[in-house]
């Protein structure tokens, strides 16, 4: 367990058993969920009960979600019997529904979610399930489109879709109109179409939102506030920089600072430039960049790397280096678009002792 994530067994979870004649293993609370309800419900014989007799109550008024993991249940929905093996998904949308259910098999598991009909879902999951068929059924790739705008009419995702599958058709001026639209609902879109095939040339022709990048002088609650968040979201093991360590890295003459901010003033990105002079020449090395998750896809990442691109040359560094994990695809793809070539080297690192 971090901080980050949590991974438990439901075997591993205290099985309570409960007045009602369930054994209930305390699945939100060994996780810490806050998004919805979970809960699990285990039988160590056939005819043990595994859902509770009940309709949701009118303040609640949740929909359940029912997932048996393990052996089979007989599912009593109205009065009508279900029996649902293993890997079987009951989805009771209603909350007056009456459901209960019983195990049929021995050591039956039974996973129940539940919340309130409020979730937003994501438009990228229309776009997802439209973009097999936008090659080969476009009419039935419409047709999925038009759905998900039905559920999420304000989705730049879903408009994402219909800018593709207007590429997949061979209509420039409609694949560009949707995707203005999309862009102009969440800036993110940009990046995701850049990456796209057909609408990479569309989207590049689309102005990447402005971005004020400026390079930090002065060392306020601010900043430190801001670099203790951001660099949280680049490692889980390094420590938050303390306010001596900004101001080191301030006014370090080997050292530039640049900080990136919103269109309110907020610093949501930040890149460090190295720059010192060896035998060779003057060398130049990024390191941690990072955008705030809730900025990302939106060329923060990319007016970070361009200045810091101009301050090296300015220095008269004839080459910029940096590293980067394979497993930051987005970041590799914008290091590749913005010119940098991947080197057959060897990078060692020696730990202090």
């Amino acid at each position: 367990m971090t901080a980050r994530y949590v991974i438990r067994r439901i075997e591993e979870m205290p099985a309570i058993d409960l007045p009602a004649g369930l054994r209930w293993h305390p699945v939100r609370i060994m996780l810490g969920l806050r998004a919805f309800g979970a809960s699990a419900y285990s039988a160590c014989e056939p005819g043990e009960v595994v859902v509770e007799p009940h309709r949701e109550t009118e303040a609640r008024a949740h929909e359940e979600l029912y997932l048996v993991l393990a052996g089979a249940a007989r599912f009593a929905l109205d009065g009508e019997e279900v029996d649902a093996a293993a890997g079987t998904l009951v989805n009771v949308r209603e909350p007056d529904v009456h459901r209960a259910a019983v195990a049929t098999e021995p050591d039956t598991v039974v996973l129940a979610l539940g919340g309130p009909p409020t979730f937003e879902p994501a438009g990228s999951e229309w776009l997802e399930l439209a973009r097999p068929k936008l090659a080969t059924d476009r009419d039935a790739a419409r047709a999925l489109l038009e759905r998900g705008l039905a559920e999420i009419p304000e989705s730049a995702a879903v408009r994402l879709g219909f800018a593709l599958l207007a590429a997949h058709e061979g209509d420039r001026d409609r694949a560009a109109a949707d995707l203005r639209d999309a862009v102009s609902r969440d800036p993110g879109v940009r990046e995701a179409a850049l990456q796209e095939e057909l609408l990479r040339p569309l989207a590049l022709q689309l102005e990447a939102p402005d971005a004020g990048v400026e390079e930090a002088t002065l060392v306020s609650d601010e900043l430190v506030e801001a670099m203790r968040r951001l660099v949280g979201q680049l490692s889980s093991s390094a420590p938050p920089p303390s306010r001596s360590d900004v101001e080191q890295i301030v006014s370090s003459p080997a050292t530039r600072l640049l900080l990136a901010r919103d269109e309110r003033g907020e610093i949501v990105g930040t890149l460090t430039l190295a720059l010192f002079r060896i035998p060779t020449g003057m060398r130049a090395w990024i390191e941690d960049v990072v955008v705030d998750e809730a900025a990302r896809g939106a060329g923060v990442g990319a007016a970070l790397v361009e200045e810091a691109l101009r301050l090296a040359n300015a220095a008269g560094a004839r080459t910029v280096d940096l590293t980067s994990r394979p497993g930051r695809e987005a970041a590799n793809r914008l290091y590749v678009r913005l010119g940098f070539e991947r080197r057959e080297t060897n990078v060692y690192r020696h730990p202090s002792r």
